[in-house]
């Protein structure tokens, strides 16, 4: 099993290694964190680890980031502005 380390400044990862973080750390300087997962540049650290950015600042975690409000439609987005889904533009 592959063990991965993330370099954190400010609490934000800025480098991934497939790696041991002691290793990291001894090597390349800087405050590095063991991950069983891959992560990835711009995660996040928490209290109980490493998560992606939230998509939108309104979103909350749950096991995932989660928007305010349900998404009962697949074909809109969310429009941060007015915390509400709304059409996706057509693409075609």
């Amino acid at each position: 099993m592959r063990t991965y380390a993330a370099r954190i400044k400010d609490g934000v990862v800025t480098q991934v290694i497939v790696g041991d973080a002691g290793w990291a750390a001894d090597r390349l300087g800087g405050v590095w964190l063991n991950s069983p997962t891959k992560v990835g540049v711009g995660w996040v650290q928490f209290e109980g680890g490493l998560r992606p950015p939230a998509p939108f600042p309104s979103w909350v975690w749950a096991d995932g980031w989660q928007p305010p409000v349900p998404q009962t439609d697949p074909d809109t987005i969310w429009d941060e502005p007015t915390l509400s889904w709304v059409p996706a533009p057509d693409m075609l």
